[in-house]
């Protein structure tokens, strides 16, 4: 289950999604994170919607996977996922 926290700047709005990856050794929680910046140009619900799907999918994805979609999402579009 990914958690997002909502950050509003001087550019607009972005999206902190964290997602924990298990534990370490010595019992630390593994954390990843990541930034969506939705496109300006997106409605609201369009925002909320490819926001849900990319914690969605990152929270599925493990290691270099995570990486490699978070470029694909923010080059294509979390909607081209989905078919």
């Amino acid at each position: 289950m990914a958690s997002v926290r909502e950050i509003q700047n001087k550019k607009g709005t972005s999206y902190k999604v964290e997602v924990s990856n298990g534990y370490t050794a010595d019992g630390k929680k593994i954390r990843e994170t990541t930034t969506f910046v939705p496109d300006p140009t997106m409605t609201k619900k369009q925002q909320e919607t490819e926001l849900e799907t990319l914690c969605r999918l990152y929270g599925k994805a493990e290691g270099k996977e995570k990486e490699i979609l978070f470029r694909i999402i923010h080059k294509y579009g979390a909607d081209k996922l989905e078919n």
